[in-house]
């Protein structure tokens, strides 16, 4: 540690610190990366902000002086942070969220009963200003149907698209690396129901990081019952956006809109409230208030949510809920314990 007298230490603006029950975490939002620590460093970050370290040793027993030389020691090893003479120079970093479209992601579920008129959905979804949609495929389906949906929206503003589809012997890595190859805008290509396990992060150039994955899950997926798993592998830590919108909405309805694969127009597939279906009605009619309601329950409201050091990484389901403020209940991480199971 090599503090001179006079200097506070700050954590990176990037880099924001979450208490939780029984320890805190560290989120560093640029490198995407997570950092565990104690709830007495969590603290002494803030005090950190107030006064400079020389000043808070002078409030503690010297025999206390090596637990702060410690911290600040873990604190430069990783990098989060900096010395400074002048805090108010290095204002914290807004953690507001706000996004021009009324709505920024869908989901749209397809059986084979199923007859949507995708032409007309994406028109609509572009005229409500959405950027990203999942597409998942509940039965074997060729795998030729990805092909004709990327070229419906070859003139599109989608930005990304993500596709869950039945395994078949046709969807070879080779295959589908074909697809995400011609079409740059495939985000992931899931197949569920595979012999085996795998994952195929694709190398890209910077400007189409974290774009046109392949992954194959031995797991079924044969409903949208499966949906609302919590899992630190499902934990996202993808920049300022993703982060602040956990912290002021719902991290996982907010701004979505679903289609069934009958055409009934939810929040989310699995839940039971429909807002009409979209053979009659257009989805920004379904759009209300009502609708909305979803959109602000927020984790730092939800019981035991509001008090782990995840809460704003994580996602959150509210399909599977005893009530509607209470912990997801596919999520078994106890932050009291730090246990999972």
């Amino acid at each position: 540690m090599n503090s001179k007298p006079g200097e506070y230490y700050l954590l990176y603006t990037d880099c924001i610190a979450v208490k939780g029950a029984a320890r805190s975490s560290i989120v560093d939002l640029l490198r995407e990366d997570l950092y565990f620590i104690s709830n007495e460093l969590y603290d002494l970050i803030l005090e950190l902000r107030n006064a400079p370290l020389d000043t808070l040793k002078m409030d503690y027993d010297e025999l206390s002086w090596p637990m702060f030389d410690a911290y600040i020691g873990f604190l430069q090893e990783n990098d989060l942070g900096f010395w400074t003479t002048d805090p108010q120079r290095f204002p914290p970093m807004s953690l507001q969220w706000d996004h021009p479209s009324l709505i920024t992601n869908a989901i749209i579920d397809v059986k084979k009963e199923s007859d949507h008129d995708l032409e007309d959905i994406f028109q609509q979804l572009e005229h409500l200003g959405c950027r990203d949609i999942q597409f998942r495929y509940y039965d074997t389906t060729p795998i030729a149907e990805i092909a004709t949906i990327m070229n419906l929206l070859e003139t599109s503003r989608i930005k990304s698209v993500e596709f869950i589809f039945k395994y078949s012997k046709a969807c070879t890595k080779k295959a589908l690396y074909h697809l995400t190859q011609k079409y740059f805008r495939i985000k992931t290509i899931t197949i569920h129901g595979s012999p085996k396990d795998e994952t195929y992060v694709m190398r890209r150039a910077s400007d189409r990081c974290g774009m046109g994955n392949i992954m194959y899950l031995k797991q079924d997926i044969d409903s949208n019952r499966h949906c609302g798993q919590i899992s630190e592998r499902y934990f996202s830590i993808s920049g300022v956006k993703a982060f602040t919108e956990a912290i002021n909405y719902n991290s996982c309805l907010n701004r979505k809109i679903a289609i069934d694969y009958d055409g009934s127009i939810k929040n989310c597939p699995t839940l039971e409230k429909s807002y009409g279906n979209v053979k009659q009605q257009k989805l920004h009619a379904a759009i209300n208030d009502e609708f909305k309601q979803w959109w602000y329950i927020k984790k730092d409201q939800i019981e035991v949510c509001q008090v782990c050091e995840f809460r704003y990484v994580c996602t959150d389901c509210r399909a599977f809920v005893k009530g509607a403020l209470d912990k997801p209940l596919k999520c078994s991480y106890n932050p009291y314990t730090l246990s999972w199971g």
